[in-house]
């Protein structure tokens, strides 16, 4: 004897159009993240043209407006000439550098670069 099997209900579906069906999209991706890489020289000499002895770090200046760059990187090593910074989203940016001595004096920035991050 087969054994019986009873029949599915199935509630009542209204079909979607399928016009209807592609208009509905996936949300679109999370913005996209970059890196800049900033290189500089150290300085030999300090403001007064003395031979620079006490050089303790730097400080990296950064933003999209050159005349603002707000953020700011300290690096406590003198001996590092070259930073990257990670996490940026698309967007123009500006960097400049500072020397700091031991003292916590800091020498004006440096010519401003830039990089688009895309």
């Amino acid at each position: 004897m087969a054994p019986v099997v009873s029949p599915v209900a199935v509630p009542d579906v209204t079909p979607v159009p399928v016009e209807a069906a592609a208009l509905v999209s996936p949300p679109p991706p999370p913005p996209s993240v970059g890196a800049a890489t900033v290189e500089w020289l150290a300085p030999e000499t300090a403001t007064d043209g003395s031979t620079l002895t006490n050089l303790a770090g730097y400080r990296i200046y950064y933003g999209t407006d050159v005349t603002r760059m707000t953020r700011k990187i300290e690096v406590k090593n003198a001996g590092v000439l070259t930073y990257v910074i990670e996490g940026l989203t698309p967007a123009t940016y500006y960097f400049a550098v500072t020397a700091i001595n031991v003292h916590g004096q800091e020498s004006a920035r440096s010519n401003a670069g830039r990089k688009i991050i895309t």
